[in-house]
Formats: structure tokens, C-alpha cells, sequence
């Protein structure tokens, strides 16, 4: 007894030390990847300009509208296979591993024929409400970020692996070394005075995330995950059945909040017009630096919670949402300064150029409140798969918030949308807490403890 007694508390102390070490580490890789979000902005509005930027961004949050083409299978992956590592069973791992990746390329081999076949068919110029003078360029653009962005759910399952070894912070490091070379491509071909169209962006900023990612790929496969290596004769069919059991909840979840979150641009577009893509979304930056800062603490709890459960330490869960919750205090006090030095910190950063809305940048904040008290209890939720009240949850705010945005951005403007926004997701910081107190005093009962 005392020997089980003493290896729960290393466990727990080394689960701590881990989360402790991949938060720091994160903010330094996040610091930079938030350095080069920040800095490609205004690269991109003097490259192109805000009309045109204003287009990309719509055609960023059209295909955010599609990042469930997975269907789940990385969150399902990183859940299942970090319970398989948990036990050390790595022969499971490893037909985990093999069976995600073979289901996923058959999925999306299939859907890029598809899109192949019907893009000369679609006029995206219509679609994303652009000049009609670059609806060529535009279609070409398409077939390229479409393309790379299909071939990107593949190889993206190698952070989902990461994150089930809880070593988020090296996942991060590859998809900041993929935006980091895009922006040092753009900037050097700026300097050498190339003229960029669409297209070009598209690519550049579409093709090095994806050499990124496949470079790591054959190197890590070939290396430390060797005796994970995805492999044609450890493919199991019946283990789809175990991914796609959790994954397929992730994988609505993923496309009610992509609906609550995405569409918010397209209607923003439709409704108002390019340039107010551009002021919405550089508000959305700037005060999104909040959720970021969080997410980044809180991601290494997900994968930990994993295996927390799996060992049935629970106290060690709610040390965690403790200590969160102290964070989130603090975050909420770093949101209020952003907001009082929103004027001269828009100025350091985009010049005179964008002026920053106060009554946006207000509901933004009280919005990213709410998104931080749910992740305070949602990624140790989503850590142990219980998710599927957040997917009931978030379908029917989903369902609200497509009609409720458009109305009100008719009559508020850009801030319209905030407040359909916050409205419809005010309940996520109210029903995790309760979840969670059920969950850890085996209270929790029917769809709170599924």
C-alpha cells in the first residue's frame, strides 16, 4: 500500500515538472510565433493591401470552416493513444499510430479528388465577395492552398502524437518554424523588390508549414518514435472503431465552435465588407494575445489529465484547476491593461494605419474572459473524454449564433457580432465547473459523466 501510495505521488510530482517544464518552454516558442503574427501583419497590408488582405483573411476563415475534415481522428488519436502510453503498451501505440494516419490518407485522398474534379466549377470570387478583377487570380490561388491544406490534416497528426507524449512544446516549435520561414521568405523577396500577387502568398504562406512538418516527420519516424512508425501490417481495423468513438465528439465539437467562431468573418465580409474583415481581425489579434497566453498553460494539462485519469489521480486534478484558476486571475488583470494602452500599443504596432475601436476591443475582452474560463476547466475535461455535454452545448450555441450574428451585426456593425458571440457562450463558464466538481467526487451521472 505504501509503495502504491509513494509512486502515485512521483507520478503526480513528475506530471507536475513536465507541465511545468513545456509551459515555459512554450511561452518562449509562443513568444516568437506571436512575434511573427504580429509582425506579418502590417508585412501583408503594405505587400498587398487592405482590401486584399482583407480577402485572405476571409479565405483563411473559409478554410477554418473545414479543419474537421479529420473527423477527430488527431484528438481521438491523442487521447487514446496517450492512455496506451500511460500503460506502456506501445504495440497498441503503434497500431494507433498506423491505423490514424492509413484512415486519415484514405479520407482525404478521396476528398482531394473530389475538390480536384469541382474547382473548376466554383467561382470563388462570388464566394468570398471579391473585386471581379481577381477572380482569375483567385481561382488559381484556391486550387494551391486548398491542396496544401488537404495534404496538412495528414501530417499534422505528428502534433497530436507530441501532445500524447506531453511534449506540446516541440509540437509548437514546428508549426512556429512553419510560419517563421513564410515570413522570412516574404520579407526577403519584399526586399529584393518581387511584386507579390494573391497566388504567391497563398503559396508561400500555404507550402513551408507543410516542408516544415514533413521534414520532422521522416526524421522523428526514422528516430525517437521509430517503435511507433506508422506501418502497413499494423494497420487494425477495429481500432477505428476506438478512435473514432471519442474523435467523432471532438470532431462536432470542432465544427459547432468553428461555426461560433469562423463564420463570424464571412459574415462580417457579406455584411460590411472587406475592410472591416481587416479591422475585426486585427482587434481579434490583439486581445486574442490574452486567449493565447492562456491556451499556452493550459494545453500541457490536456495529455497530463490524460494520464492523471488513466492512473486515477484525482487529486492531483484538482491541485491543477486550482493553480489555473489563480492564472486566470491574473490574465484577466493583464486583459484590463491591454485594453487602457490599446492606443499607443496600436500604434507601435501598425503605425497610423488601423486606429484601435474601444467598444470592439471591450467586448473582445469580455469574450476572451469567458474562453479562458472555459479552458480552466474544459482541457482536463477533454484530457479524461468526457465531452460529450460540451458537444450538446456547443452545437446548440452554434446553432444560435449563425442567425442571432447576422441580425445584429445589421443593426451594432462589426460589434454585432462580439455580442452574438458572448451571448451564446456565457454557459461555458458555468457548466465545466459543474462537470468537474461531479466528476471528482463520483457524483457525476448520465451525460455529465460521458
Amino acid at each position: 500500500m505504501l509503495h502504491l501510495l509513494k509512486s502515485k505521488i512521483l507520478n503526480s510530482s513528475a506530471r507536475t515538472l513536465k507541465a511545468g517544464k513545456n509551459i515555459l518552454t512554450m511561452f518562449i516558442i509562443k513568444g516568437v510565433s506571436i512575434v511573427v503574427n504580429l509582425a506579418m501583419v502590417p508585412l501583408l497590408i503594405n505587400t498587398l493591401n487592405t482590401d486584399r488582405y482583407g480577402i485572405w483573411l476571409t479565405i483563411t476563415s473559409l478554410l477554418a470552416l473545414f479543419s474537421f475534415l479529420d473527423i477527430g481522428i488527431g484528438h481521438g488519436l491523442r487521447n487514446r493513444l496517450g492512455t496506451a502510453i500511460a500503460k506502456e503498451d506501445f504495440s497498441t501505440a503503434q497500431k494507433l499510430v498506423s491505423t490514424a494516419y492509413l484512415a486519415l490518407s484514405f479520407i482525404i485522398a478521396i476528398i482531394l479528388i473530389l475538390f480536384l474534379f469541382s474547382n473548376q466549377f466554383i467561382n470563388w470570387g462570388q464566394i468570398l465577395n471579391s473585386p471581379a478583377v481577381l477572380n482569375v487570380e483567385i481561382q488559381g490561388l484556391m486550387l494551391f492552398v486548398i491542396g496544401f491544406f488537404l495534404i496538412n490534416f495528414i501530417l499534422r497528426l505528428l502534433t497530436s502524437i507530441m501532445y500524447a507524449f506531453q511534449i506540446p512544446a516541440f509540437a509548437e516549435l514546428i508549426i512556429t518554424l512553419g510560419q517563421l520561414f513564410s515570413y522570412l521568405t516574404i520579407l526577403l523577396l519584399k526586399h529584393l523588390n518581387f511584386v507579390f500577387s494573391l497566388k504567391d502568398l497563398g503559396i508561400i504562406l500555404s507550402a513551408f508549414p507543410l516542408i516544415v512538418l514533413l521534414i520532422f516527420t521522416l526524421i522523428l519516424f526514422n528516430g525517437k518514435y521509430k517503435k511507433i512508425k506508422p506501418k502497413f501490417k499494423s494497420f487494425d481495423i477495429h481500432l477505428i472503431r476506438h478512435i473514432f468513438s471519442l474523435g467523432v465528439k471532438f470532431f462536432l465539437i470542432q465544427i459547432s465552435s468553428i461555426l461560433i467562431f469562423q463564420t463570424s468573418i464571412l459574415v462580417i465580409a457579406h455584411v460590411l465588407g472587406s475592410s472591416s474583415v481587416t479591422e475585426y481581425n486585427i482587434a481579434y489579434k490583439y486581445l486574442g494575445l490574452l486567449t493565447l497566453g492562456f491556451t499556452i498553460i493550459t494545453t500541457p494539462f490536456w495529455s497530463a489529465a490524460t494520464d492523471a485519469f488513466a492512473k486515477k489521480d484525482f487529486v492531483w486534478m484538482e491541485h491543477a484547476i486550482i493553480s489555473l484558476k489563480k492564472i486566470w486571475w491574473v490574465f484577466c488583470l493583464i486583459g484590463v491593461f491591454l485594453l487602457l494602452g490599446s492606443n499607443v500599443l496600436y500604434k507601435v504596432w501598425l503605425g497610423t494605419t488601423i486606429k484601435s475601436n474601444i467598444q470592439l476591443l471591450v467586448l473582445l475582452f469580455l469574450f476572451n474572459i469567458i474562453q479562458m474560463r472555459w479552458s480552466l476547466y474544459g482541457m482536463i475535461l477533454n484530457g479524461i473524454g468526457k465531452v460529450k455535454l460540451q458537444l450538446y452545448l456547443t452545437v446548440i450555441q452554434a446553432l444560435i449564433h449563425i442567425p442571432l450574428s447576422i441580425v445584429l451585426t445589421n443593426h451594432f456593425g462589426i460589434s454585432g457580432v462580439l455580442l452574438s458571440m458572448i451571448i451564446v457562450t456565457f454557459a461555458n463558464s458555468i457548466w465545466p465547473v459543474v462537470q468537474f466538481n461531479l466528476i471528482k467526487t463520483n457524483q457525476a451521472k448520465g451525460i455529465w459523466n460521458k
